[in-house]
């Protein structure tokens, strides 16, 4: 199908008709976003008193960042995230450069991070994540002046292809002066991440594949130039678009004139980039369609194939794209503390500084509203009013107990039976050094089930998916070699380095438990290697360099090849011949044992410590214990002497009698 030849009316009408619909469809959804955005602000309810605790609780947010921790660790931890594998015969030294390709990629042409995070903090605040992937090829000037070039200089720059001449003086003789600029031309795959209301797209669709998209798109005028638009054009749409018949009533509910222009700065308008399928003979013909107002102003094939988008949710529900947020879950509860806060608050206000009744007659009110501070001085207007005459409190009953209790209830068991994160997994537990190492290790796990199942989700939902787009994008753009440092050497990839079938697994860690235990289990396993398994033959120099390797990454050393060898008999023929007496694998042996031992002493260090820590505790329980028996005996003795007085004062009253 020849895209160009479509008629752009029909276009245009319906790109507006589906954004009109699905604008309408997502109100629910970004009234939604915007109250889970207030929450984990903080921001006011409207709701408050002048006068009354106006305080607002932060669980929202609390929430959220105590889970963005481990997910940051688990997919931008020190190991390489991404794994390429080769479908075919061949495809695996393909597989090893691309996958080295992909992870040069994310380091340096968008930054995986900054990705990574906010990708996933919209999921857990917003329902919905969602990033945006592109190739992106540019050539940008620099200017740059050249004095003195000899003729052989001047003729190799006039021929660079990366420097374009402007202006050239001189002869052979006396030397060339050169003006012009460096041409630099990039070409690399982005992505970015959408914020929520930037991305329009059909709510009840299962899959956003073959789905409308749309993203809207806030630019400057003078870049609307790369699509034939000059700012005459843009000023009459406006026009069109402010009229009394507003074209023109079908963009009302769109916003009207807001629906092309930013109504803070109208140097900027919004365009519209709209994915869909056309349709030929029965098969999808992907259409990417730029509206901008009432019209289309460019008109292409899709050359991603689909909507160049991926999505995912903290909680997946099935047979839809939006799941559910973290927001949802805790929005309500954080309502509820909340209110018991103020409660609570309010009541120590009024212990504090109660109501009163005052006599106006026996007391000077202006001083009572303008000295209503601490230590303040109110004057009565007889000296010899007694002041229980002239104001008292009026009584504020204290808050029961159950108050307090059912505050900590919603803060500790209706919030973590939602969330799955509990106050040990935040470190916030001050009573955690009082339970059994296995009941926190018990807990933790349980804890941690749920952050491995939001891990797993982000990377089979999300992640994979980016990953296997990159892909795709590198085989059909990827044009330019690019040197990258591969194991400590710089190697060229060419474009033809790269031509093959990939598969994408995403390593989203290994075993449970936190990086220390993972630590402990390779050592565990590597005394096994080392102790008898590779004596039997079952394990091999190299089994035992990798897991090496997989002990330094999980240490936090992101390249493991400056600390180990390969472990591969041959691997280096320039390497000087070993001496017969000596064997590698003693002497990594030697190295294992060594690194055994070092943990083996931080490991009694830490008991030290504590030994030590339990013997201070002794002690202050002892103090405690003395200083328990002393208030006793000084209670007994004031018990004694208050005895013998009031048997003083029975004689003395009888007497009175």
């Amino acid at each position: 199908m020849d895209v160009s030849k479509l008629n752009k009316d029909d276009i245009t009408t319906k790109c507006i008709g589906y954004l009109r619909d699905y604008s309408a469809d997502m109100s629910e959804l970004q009234t939604a976003r915007e109250r889970a955005l207030k929450s984990y602000m903080s921001q006011p309810y409207g709701n408050e008193v002048e006068g009354r605790s106006q305080v607002v609780m932060s669980d929202v947010f609390n929430t959220v960042e105590s889970l963005m921790p481990s997910l940051m660790r688990i997919f931008a931890g020190s190991a390489d995230v991404v794994q390429v594998e080769g479908q075919g015969e061949g495809d695996d030294q393909k597989a090893q450069l691309m996958g080295e390709l992909l992870n040069y990629q994310s380091r340096k042409c968008f930054n995986s991070f900054t990705v990574f995070h906010d990708w996933f903090k919209d999921a857990l605040m917003y329902k919905l994540g969602v990033v945006k992937y592109y190739w992106q090829k540019e050539t940008t000037y620099k200017a740059k002046e050249y004095k003195g070039l000899t003729p052989e200089e001047h003729a190799a720059l006039s021929a660079s292809e990366e420097f374009e001449v402007d202006k050239a003086e001189g002869d052979d003789v006396t030397g060339y002066n050169v003006k012009g600029k460096v041409k630099t031309t990039t070409s690399k795959p982005m992505v970015e991440v959408l914020p929520p209301e930037e991305f329009i797209f059909d709510v009840r669709a299962k899959d956003l594949k073959d789905s409308f998209c749309a993203h809207k798109k806030k630019v400057h005028r003078q870049t609307l130039k790369k699509y034939g638009v000059k700012s005459a054009d843009v000023a009459d749409t406006i026009t069109e678009m402010s009229g009394e018949n507003l074209e023109n009533e079908r963009f009302r509910d769109l916003g009207g004139k807001n629906f092309l222009v930013d109504e803070d700065d109208e140097n900027f308008v919004y365009i519209y980039e709209c994915y869909y399928n056309e349709y030929e003979d029965g098969e999808p013909v992907p259409v990417k369609a730029v509206v901008m107002g009432n019209k289309v102003i460019d008109l292409e094939e899709n050359k991603y194939g689909k909507p160049p988008f991926r999505e995912l949710s903290a909680i997946r529900l099935t047979h839809r794209v939006v799941g559910r947020s973290f927001a949802d879950l805790v929005e309500e509860i954080q309502k509820l503390k909340t209110a018991l806060v103020r409660y609570i608050l309010d009541n120590i206000y009024y212990q504090n500084n109660a109501q009163r009744v005052v006599n106006p007659y026996k007391i000077n009110i202006d001083d009572l509203f303008t000295q209503n501070v601490p230590g303040g001085t109110v004057r009565t207007l007889d000296i010899n009013t007694p002041v229980g005459d002239a104001i008292m409190n009026v009584p504020t009953a204290p808050l029961p107990p159950q108050v307090f209790g059912f505050l900590d209830y919603a803060d500790g068991s209706i919030l973590e039976n939602r969330t799955g994160v509990t106050r040990y997994n935040q470190g916030l537990d001050s009573d955690s050094l009082n339970k059994t190492a296995t009941g926190i290790s018990q807990i933790m796990s349980a804890s941690q089930q749920r952050i491995e199942l939001i891990a797993r989700l982000f990377a089979e939902t999300g992640v994979k998916g980016l990953y296997e787009d990159l892909v795709h994008m590198n085989l059909d753009f990827f044009d330019m070699a690019t040197s990258i440092k591969i194991n400590e050497e710089w190697q060229t990839i060419n474009p033809e380095d790269i031509d093959g079938r990939y598969d994408i697994n995403i390593d989203v860690g290994i075993g449970t438990g936190t990086k220390e235990m993972i630590v402990q289990q390779l050592m565990t396993m590597l005394q096994l290697y080392l102790n008898g398994l590779i004596q039997v033959g079952v394990v091999t120099p190299e089994n035992v360099s990798e897991m090496v390797k997989a002990i330094w990454e999980n240490m936090g050393f992101k390249n493991a090849s400056k600390f180990v060898q390969s472990g591969k008999e041959g691997e280096d023929p320039n390497a000087p011949p070993q001496q017969p007496q000596e064997d590698p694998m003693q002497a990594m042996q030697a190295q294992m044992q060594m690194i055994a031992a070092q943990l083996e002493m931080q490991k009694k260090q830490a008991e030290i410590n504590k030994i030590e820590t339990a013997a201070i505790l002794d002690l202050a329980k002892a103090e405690a214990a003395e200083m328990g028996q002393q208030l006793a005996e000084y209670k007994a003795t004031f018990d004694m002497l208050n005895a013998a007085q009031q048997t003083e004062q029975q004689p003395m009253a009888q007497e009175g009698m």
